[in-house]
């Protein structure tokens, strides 16, 4: 799906975000509504760590997207869009 995409690159860019991005403190200071999303067969991001993430904003929704990976988006377009219009008109 990625062509010229090395995994060694992409570890590389994960571990700069681990090491250069730890925000887990600035989380309840996020004062608008937010929608986490977790695809649930994607392999990058546990589910719970994402479910913390929705723990720790106030007015946070956590939702599971079936069938797909960490590319829902191209994946299930129907599916996010579907689950975008939802949270939207809220």
């Amino acid at each position: 799906m990625l062509k010229g995409f090395s995994p060694a690159s992409y570890e590389h860019q994960v571990q700069a975000m681990i090491d250069d991005y730890a925000t887990e403190d600035l989380l309840p200071q996020i004062t608008c509504p937010t929608l986490v999303v977790h695809a649930r067969e994607d392999n990058t991001f546990p589910s719970a760590e994402l479910e913390f993430i929705a723990d720790q904003i106030p007015a946070a929704q956590f939702t599971i997207i079936e069938e797909c990976g960490h590319m829902s988006p191209m994946e299930r377009p129907q599916a996010i869009t579907a689950l975008m219009r939802l949270w939207f008109k809220k």
